[in-house]
């Protein structure tokens, strides 16, 4: 099993605990790792459906980190798997997220990916 499987294996534990507990940060943020060990093993669209489930999920607990975070994973799977007029849109969203949070480093990040 290779690393990426293992941690797949994690996360999905953990996303499936924190929704028992009702906790809809520790979900998304568990969804938003299992999305990036999907897009790790090559596993695209179940990795994009994953990140989707989790920037739903940040949104509804109001958590503009997490968002941004998610948005800004979103988009550098966009762009590896060559969807570069997406990812920047979802770049763009990102970083207006960490502007309004007041995240030099997020910007940054966000930036020096495009």
């Amino acid at each position: 099993m290779s690393t990426a499987q293992q941690a797949a294996m994690i996360y999905h534990s953990v996303a499936i605990t924190a929704q028992r507990l009702r906790d809809p940060a520790a979900e998304a943020a568990a969804l938003c790792n299992l999305g990036w060990a999907r897009y790790q093993a090559g596993e695209y669209a179940d990795a994009g459906e994953l990140k989707e489930r989790a920037l739903a999920l940040f949104e509804e607990a109001g958590d503009l980190w997490g968002q941004a975070n998610t948005l800004h994973v979103m988009a550098y799977a966009r762009r590896m798997t060559k969807g570069h007029a997406e990812a920047l849109g979802l770049g763009e969203r990102a970083l207006a997220l960490y502007k309004q949070l007041g995240d030099r480093l997020g910007e940054a990040n966000v930036l020096g990916g495009f």
